[in-house]
């Protein structure tokens, strides 16, 4: 149950506007939402699958990864255990879930499930192109609410431009995170992936004890990150918005 709670923090509110007004269809539709359940499908299965090779029952493992995926994914930070039993392997599905983090235009943080969408989906276009003839013509489409458009140059270098600003900060910001605070490489992975995301989750590497370094980094982490959503998001998201309240009131 809490899952499913979880799950709605994490979903686009202009989709679940659609929900709400009875358009399960349209909702079903949504290039967001499929990325989000095909996500869903993939990461609990092999989550298990770790922490069952770590020493859980399967059982247990199932509860847990079900659990922490939403938490992660839809950044919201609740945990039920502790991380540092963890094998290497689930915390880097954890990583890589509070890196995607929630829907665009719900209260989640991380890159977005819809810029992760339609990177893989240039990813694939790019790939089969180079598997058809050269006068082939490869029309590549994105479910936004009820709309299907075509996939243009302008959402591919926002969503590439947005991901890889944060991917840099990722890496600069991690690296100084283990280098000063003494951890592993694995920990301030998890430890500033939580952080860039605003998740909450810890693995202990930050606590009250945790030096002014630190604490500077994480300051600068939030500098940063607030100007790249400042820059990005805005447009995007108000237009995402503005679409489905103007379809779900015509209809």
């Amino acid at each position: 149950m809490y899952g499913f709670f979880l799950l709605i923090g994490t979903t686009n509110f202009s989709l679940l506007l659609l929900l709400f007004k009875g358009r399960i269809r349209d909702f079903c539709k949504s290039s967001e939402m499929r990325f989000l359940g095909g996500l869903i499908l993939i990461t609990i299965p092999i989550l298990s699958v770790f922490l069952v090779a770590g020493g859980k029952t399967i059982g247990e493992g199932l509860r847990l990864s079900i659990f922490n995926a939403f938490s992660a994914l839809s950044t919201t930070g609740y945990a039920t255990c502790s991380y540092n039993d963890w094998s290497e392997s689930a915390l880097a599905v954890m990583i890589l879930l509070m890196i995607i983090g929630g829907g665009l235009g719900s209260t989640a943080g991380g890159i977005k499930l819809a810029r992760v969408c339609i990177l893989l989906k240039n990813l694939v276009r790019n790939i089969r192109k180079k598997m058809v003839p050269d006068r082939a013509v490869l029309l590549t489409y994105y479910h936004k609410a009820t709309e299907k458009e075509l996939l243009e140059n302008e959402q591919i270098e926002e969503a590439s431009t947005y991901a890889g600003c944060y991917v840099l900060i990722y890496i600069f910001g991690t690296v100084l995170l283990t280098f000063f605070s003494g951890c592993t490489l694995v920990q301030g992975s998890f430890e500033f992936a939580s952080s860039l995301g605003t998740v909450g989750l810890s693995i202990g590497v930050t606590n009250s004890n945790t030096s002014t370094i630190c604490l500077l980094i994480d300051f600068i982490r939030n500098l940063a990150y607030s100007v790249i959503v400042i820059t990005f998001t805005d447009d995007m998201v108000c237009k995402t918005f503005l679409t489905s309240l103007n379809l779900c009131q015509n209809s």
